[in-house]
């Protein structure tokens, strides 16, 4: 029988909190910084465990279950404070907030296009007096045929009589109906049993919920972010969906006219309204300028490495053609230093000694060479008996030439850059106090021979090198998240 009605729960389906970013203000005043996307992770994951073990908690008083909730919330984040001060400074903050309950991106426009679509539509929700005004509120109740609230009719889900109930009202049988929810346990569960069919929205996959493969598991609703980073040499697409890393184009150019084209190829295959953009704006078209939000670059270095790195505390050294070393501290983020020796560098040096013009071809190259046939190590001063340092240790950068093949020049150029980011990347993180985290991002760090020459110089400053998935792509995987954040913050 063909679909005709489809029943949506309220809290987490249509609406959510702005819960995260007000516990991450109230964390603050105890001393403790979170990043928000923890914060989403954790509340979703400790979410789930209440309403699976213990049904129906969040219908009682905020007092008999709040400071259990947060106990284990905390305990999840790492932190040891007064749950009663912590709850109470949230519960503050929280009374401050006009609109706590906002609804999802797109909701709207989801919604919208089913009625559109001839489809009806109803609400069948866990809540109190204020469900309506609130549906009011945010212009979402004309949408709804029927809106089945259960402190109106002294029934709560997963109990399927309320789902009967709500069948009853719009006269309509089970095999006409789809409910979306996005607690398994009340929303699926309790739907199932009334012979509907459910969708379940559950925006980390089956995390806290392993029972999702029983029900049609719906991760996503919104559109996804693409994020832009227009470097010196190349451009960066990723596109984001979820805060995950989903699909991602580079391409070497920093033609507008290019940059229009290869934008327009990603959207075609990720359609969306949502661009952030990084890096050199410059010279940017208008019809661009009009669709994207600028994020500052220092930020979306950080948190791109941060989180494909999933460091809270770290030093990001993006290696593009020149490198910048950016320090993250939880949410603050700030720019340390950096040096003109990168990719650029090493296309110049490869052309001008190897001829070569491929970052690639430079590669298979150094492989196959040895760079101390190109550099003056300690083994070659006779200094072998430093206990601290290996023989093959570099004291100066091609100041030893034993060697004219270009597999040698390229191991050589190539320890030349690495050497260099490495050592100020590894200065750079001693000072700030995170010398075992630091996150090597941007094309040059897939290189295979930098990743070893760093490692290298990791053990001789007793500092250690992280090399997250798709390193290429972190900046404008940052520009997506700072987009979702500041979208987030101003909601």
């Amino acid at each position: 029988m063909r679909i005709s009605h489809i029943w949506f729960d309220i809290g987490y389906t249509l609406l959510r909190m702005k819960r995260e970013i007000t516990y991450c203000q109230a964390l603050k005043a105890f001393g403790e910084d979170v990043p928000v996307e923890i914060l989403e992770k954790e509340f979703h994951w400790v979410d789930k465990l209440f309403m699976r073990e213990y049904p129906g908690i969040f219908l009682k008083a905020r007092g008999v279950y709040m400071p259990w909730f947060l106990g284990v919330l905390n305990y999840r984040l790492g932190i040891d404070l007064d749950v009663s001060a912590v709850d109470k400074a949230w519960e503050k903050i929280q009374k401050e907030i006009e609109d706590y309950w906002i609804p999802f991106d797109n909701v709207h426009e989801v919604l919208m296009e089913l009625k559109d679509s001839a489809l009806h539509m109803g609400v069948i929700s866990n809540w109190d007096n204020t469900a309506r005004g609130l549906l009011q509120r945010h212009g979402l109740i004309e949408y709804f045929d029927h809106c089945i609230i259960s402190s109106e009719i002294g029934i709560d889900k997963p109990d399927p009589k309320i789902f009967n109930h709500a069948m009853q009202k719009a006269n309509v049988t089970p095999q006409e109906c789809i409910y979306v929810g996005d607690n398994y346990y009340d929303d699926a569960v309790g739907s199932r049993e009334a012979g509907m069919q459910a969708l379940i929205l559950n925006r980390f996959g089956n995390l806290g919920v392993e029972e999702i493969d029983k029900c049609y598991g719906v991760k996503k609703m919104r559109e996804p972010v693409i994020g832009i980073d227009r470097g010196a040499s190349f451009t960066d697409f990723a596109v984001v969906r979820d805060r995950t890393l989903v699909d991602q184009l580079s391409i070497e150019t920093r033609d507008w006219i290019k940059i229009g084209k290869a934008l327009d190829q990603i959207r075609t295959q990720n359609p969306t309204g949502h661009l952030a953009f990084s890096g050199a704006s410059s010279g940017m078209p208008p019809h661009i300028k009009k669709q994207v939000v600028v994020v500052p670059e220092i930020e979306s270095i950080g948190l791109g490495g941060a989180i494909m790195a999933g460091c809270r505390t770290c030093l990001v050294v993006s290696m593009g053609t020149g490198s910048a070393m950016v320090h993250v501290d939880h949410q603050t983020i700030t720019h340390v230093g950096g040096t003109g020796v990168g990719g650029g560098t090493i296309k110049g040096l490869a052309k001008l000694l190897c001829g070569v013009d491929h970052a690639a071809a430079l590669e298979e190259l150094a492989l196959e060479g040895r760079a101390t046939q190109i550099n003056l190590t300690i083994g070659d001063l006779g200094l072998d008996d430093l206990s601290f340092l290996p023989a093959d240790a570099t004291v100066s950068n091609f100041a030893s030439i034993k060697s004219e093949s270009k597999e040698d020049k390229a191991a050589g150029i190539l320890s030349l850059v690495a050497e260099t980011i490495g050592i100020v990347a590894s200065l750079c993180a001693l000072h700030a106090c995170c010398g075992d985290s630091i996150v090597a991002v941007g094309k040059v760090s897939t290189n295979k021979h930098v990743r070893e020459t760093l490692k290298r110089v990791g053990a001789l400053y007793q500092t250690r090198f992280l090399h997250p998935e798709h390193p290429g792509c972190a900046t404008a995987y940052g520009a997506a998240i700072k987009y979702l954040n500041l979208k987030g913050e101003n909601q």
